[in-house]
């Protein structure tokens, strides 16, 4: 072996041992009592690369040599079986490097951004694990890169797939139906949300979260507004009459839920004859069936009353047909029933979730914009949607029937985040004039108190002042643009933050679905009535059960200290400071519960589920960020490839993003949308950018 070889694989050597080290090594400091015990235990001196020795000693997650050369030797083989097997010119490097550099920047400034002091050991521990996830990532992008065609190797035959349709969608509708089964079991009637919990005391006239927070309501006793869509409200509304007419509402959450879930079932399954149709391995589509079938989050967020359980079946059907527009305008924009049906999807999608039309718009100002050959056609089924939606639903019918707009503190959830942080670490920087202009915004005293960095409910819900001006507004926007420029990483981390746990993928979903966490729908569901405290916080009125007493509760209050009765379908509180306990009615009649028999089965599914996210491989999955980076991947691929029709294709993507990062905060209910395209994304992607001869 010559000399150029010999370092070749000397550096192959090094990188395979840092990037081990990368993928246990914690960034964050070790405390300097724990390193000076350490060197005095062992006498050793106190020098500085003793002390950074031992720092690094204490940052390994674990220590067991045995694992650690395994890990070595696994990161070995592959840099080697890279290197050695595939080669990449000058271009297909640099596009590889920033993407690789820019996920290892996310991953390690995930991790370091809550720390208020950054100490040179950290930037080292920093420098090591950004060099190692890069190279790591590197290798692992040219893996991919060289074998997508794998994917496309055997495919069933065009005519055979199209022969076949009903049967491959009747099939994949049974296997998925059957696997789901048990979900649909145990958790019958439904799932309920806090905003399902907010919209069906919507449809009996009661006081709800979202009215007592919106800044113009147009009626007192009007309790229904837009902070949940009207349209999903008023759909739940007729199976939740039907459920009244028996006398069991639970039955008609079940209705509503039951047909959510079919209608999920169906367009996961034309979803997979579209895929086989790409020419995708008819084994990877089974992968793809069997992820649809058992990925638990799958059935148990089409199984829950969520805006985006439904509207996230409808996007899928919106991005396939999509599809033949970014591809294959020609043959599609001269048919009137797939243009018929387009518009549709189109007014659905905006129907059941308010930033639809940010989709809509935005997509289809992309498609004009590199199909501008049809922007007639195009022009028309874009426009018509959007002005059923925007004038006749939401600017006529809406207000005539006295239904206000939602809370309009939603749409400012960055800037809000960003003075809220701007506030807590440069509060001595803020001039008196700054401090009046956000206070007629933001009640500017508790903004300290309220600041959750991962969540801006805290700001937009407990500090925002809805009677503030549009003139009031406009100052606050000149303020928070000037303090950027003050300190512009401030501003940046406010966003980060809020919105970390789409980027780090060891940030797992937080699962709702125990029952502690369940429960706590009905127990809001029964209250008598709802409003602010002068603090800004929720509190909940309740009857005291065979007497004339209310007692009021705070939500903390709610959550810990009542418990439910499913079988009498009443309350008990119990008081912490006078150690009684109150038995509060259910005066409105409106008890929605899951099934006491199916307790310890509900306790068995959610066990599995804690316990595959923690599997190595599959547990990938339950990271939102994985699904974001490979997003990435392939919008990098799509630039990289220069291909225009692909990175029209993946517009609403991006526009689905940004939406999800301007949100309250990082949840996997927001994300389902995205999840449910994954797979399109992902195989569309790859068969137009590195397969001939597409069929």
């Amino acid at each position: 072996m010559n000399k150029k070889y010999k370092i070749k694989y000397f550096f192959i050597l090094l990188l395979s041992f840092i990037s081990s080290i990368s993928l246990i090594i914690n960034v964050k400091p070790v405390k300097m009592k724990t390193i000076n015990n350490f060197l005095a235990n062992n006498n050793l001196s106190y020098n500085t690369i003793n002390k950074v020795l031992i720092d690094f000693k204490f940052s390994l997650t674990y220590e067991n040599i045995i694992l650690l050369g395994f890990l070595f030797l696994s990161i070995l083989i592959l840099f080697c079986y890279v290197n050695k097997k595939y080669s990449v010119n000058r271009s297909e490097k640099i596009c590889f490097f920033i993407l690789s550099f820019v996920f290892s920047f996310f991953v390690i400034y995930s991790k370091i951004v809550y720390l208020d002091t950054i100490y040179k050991v950290i930037i080292l521990k920093s420098l090591v694990k950004m060099v190692g996830l890069s190279f790591l990532f590197y290798n692992m992008i040219i893996l991919l890169y060289k074998n997508i065609f794998c994917l496309f190797e055997n495919s069933l035959n065009n005519n055979f797939i199209l022969n076949k349709r009903n049967k491959i969608i009747l099939f994949s509708a049974l296997i998925i139906f059957f696997c789901w089964l048990p979900y649909i079991i145990a958790y019958y009637p439904g799932i309920l949300m806090d905003d399902s919990v907010d919209q069906i005391r919507q449809i009996f006239g009661l006081t709800n979260v979202t009215y007592l927070r919106i800044s113009n309501p147009l009626s007192p006793s009007i309790f229904i507004n837009d902070s949940n869509p009207v349209f999903n409200t008023f759909l739940l509304s007729i199976f939740i009459k039907l459920g009244q007419l028996i006398n069991n509402l639970g039955f008609g959450v079940f209705l509503f839920s039951i047909i959510q879930v079919f209608i999920n079932i169906l367009v996961f399954s034309y979803s997979l004859y579209f895929i086989l149709n790409l020419g995708v391995n008819k084994k990877v589509v089974f992968f793809v069936l069997i992820f649809y079938s058992l990925f638990p989050l799958i059935p148990m967020y089409s199984y829950t009353l969520c805006k985006t359980s439904l509207f996230g079946a409808f996007y899928l059907m919106y991005i396939m047909m999509f599809f033949k527009l970014a591809y294959n305008v020609k043959d599609n924009i001269n048919n009137k029933n797939f243009l018929f049906y387009f518009a549709i999807i189109e007014l659905l999608m905006m129907l059941l979730i308010k930033h639809g039309i940010y989709i809509v718009l935005l997509s289809g100002i992309g498609l004009l914009f590199y199909k501008f050959k049809y922007w007639k056609k195009i022009s028309l089924v874009l426009t018509i949607p959007i002005l059923i939606f925007q004038i006749l639903f939401t600017s006529m019918l809406l207000p005539a029937l006295g239904i206000s707009k939602g809370k309009s503190a939603e749409m400012y959830s960055i800037p809000f985040q960003q003075t809220a942080r701007y506030v807590t670490y440069y509060g001595n920087e803020v001039t008196s004039s700054e401090k009046e202009t956000i206070n007629k915004v933001l009640i500017y005293n508790k903004i300290v108190k309220n600041y959750n960095p991962t969540k801006s409910d805290g700001i937009k819900d407990r500090s925002y002042r809805s009677n503030h001006t549009l003139n009031d507004m406009k100052s606050y926007i000149r303020v928070w643009f000037k303090m950027f420029f003050k300190h512009p990483l401030c501003y940046f981390d406010a966003t980060f933050i809020n919105n970390v746990s789409y980027f780090d993928p060891n940030e797992k979903v937080w699962f709702y679905y125990k029952d502690k966490d369940m429960e706590r729908s009905t127990k809001f569901l029964v209250s008598d009535d709802v409003f602010l405290s002068d603090t800004g916080a929720t509190m909940r009125t309740y009857s005291v059960k065979d007497t004339n007493q209310k007692i009021i509760l705070s939500y903390k209050d709610v959550l810990n200290n009542t418990e439910l009765n499913k079988n009498e379908k009443t309350l008990i509180y119990k008081d912490k400071k006078t150690k009684k306990e109150y038995e509060l009615k259910n005066n409105n009649n409106l008890w929605i519960s899951s099934n006491v028999k199916f307790d310890s089965f509900r306790d068995m599914l959610f066990e599995l589920t804690n316990i595959a996210s923690k599997i190595p491989g599959i547990g990938l999955f339950f990271s939102m960020a994985s699904y974001t980076w490979i997003f990435i991947v392939l919008l990098g691929f799509a630039f990289f490839k220069r291909d225009k029709n692909t990175i029209l294709f993946l517009i609403p993507t991006i526009v689905n993003y940004l939406i999800l990062i301007a949100g309250p905060y990082a949840g996997f209910r927001y994300l389902y949308p995205l999840l449910q395209s994954f797979f399109i994304i992902i195989f569309v992607v790859f068969q137009k950018l590195f397969i001939k001869n597409f069929r």
